[in-house]
């Protein structure tokens, strides 16, 4: 006899609330909705319909990878981001609702400018240089979009992205900096790497899975490594009037807006729905 709807959903809810998984019910219900391919509401509407063995297999298989503590983006292969759905591997970040504000507040800036040249550094999974490029898609104004990332596999999954999105007119590349792409820019913008070791936030489930490389901050060790980097060496590649606007974390804004000022940056904030001062941003006049 087939397993049904309700059955697997029985099965698999006992599997991730034995583990502790947060938010068991609703993962064994979307993790079923992936298997079957359809969506969350059907499930609810169709508790007796059932499940193929392929399905029944696929949704055994996912349910025992989250049952590991595997987050949820990493066992379905991909993660929402500002209204898409993004390819994502365990060789990138999982991008966060936060940092849609780093989107907002950057296509706030091309606004201002009517387009303009803009580098992402350290693109990742691509989902920020890519909805700003699909974002920015048919707006007054033409935009060069620019996107280096140090990490091969990271840079791969982003062009996985490209390909999935169709935007091709965005140049990605493995590298280091700017110093990748010659001239300058318009619009410089970077999530770097931000977390302390040591830091409590590295036990978090989520975290023990995401590569250090994308989020721990080994250049100087207290979370400000990078900014301070990117404080010398943005400002002189910008173009009059230029921007450098960056995520930070959590009680971060202050220190990185005086990193900023200290090289003639007039610096705004810009806070998450939490509340939290998540992105600044840096005008320059040029040097």
């Amino acid at each position: 006899m087939s397993r049904s709807v309700g059955d697997a959903l029985q099965d698999g809810l006992a599997l991730l609330t034995s583990r502790s998984i947060p938010d068991a019910r609703l993962d064994t219900e979307l993790l079923l909705a992936h298997a079957m391919g359809v969506d969350r509401a059907w499930l609810m509407a169709h508790p007796e319909a059932p499940l193929s063995s392929s399905q029944s297999q696929s949704f055994e298989s996912l349910v025992a990878e989250r049952a590991t503590g595997k987050p949820f983006a990493y066992v379905v292969g991909e993660q929402e981001f500002y209204g898409r759905a993004f390819t994502v591997s365990s060789s990138v970040l999982i991008p966060r609702p936060d940092t849609e504000v780093l989107v907002e507040a950057t296509l706030a800036v091309l606004s201002e400018r009517a387009g303009g040249r803009v580098l992402e550094i350290g693109v990742g999974s691509g989902a920020v240089i890519l909805s700003l490029a699909l974002e920015w898609s048919g707006a007054a104004g033409s935009v060069e979009w620019l996107g280096i990332e140090i990490s091969e596999e990271a840079l791969a999954v982003a062009v996985r992205n490209r390909t999935r999105w169709g935007a091709e007119a965005v140049d990605l590349r493995l590298g280091d900096g700017l110093g990748d792409f010659p001239g300058s820019f318009d619009v410089v913008v970077v999530n770097p790497p931000y977390v302390e070791p040591g830091d409590p936030r590295l036990e978090d489930s989520v975290a023990r899975f995401e590569p250090e490389l994308a989020f721990l901050d080994r250049r100087d060790g207290d979370g400000l490594g990078h900014y301070r980097r990117y404080a010398r060496e943005v400002p002189p590649r910008l173009a009059p009037g230029g921007t450098l606007i960056v995520e930070v974390g959590e009680d971060q804004a202050s220190a990185v807006s005086e990193l900023f000022t200290a090289e003639g940056g007039r610096v705004q904030l810009f806070k998450d729905l939490a509340g939290i001062e998540r992105v600044v941003r840096a005008d320059f006049d040029g040097k």
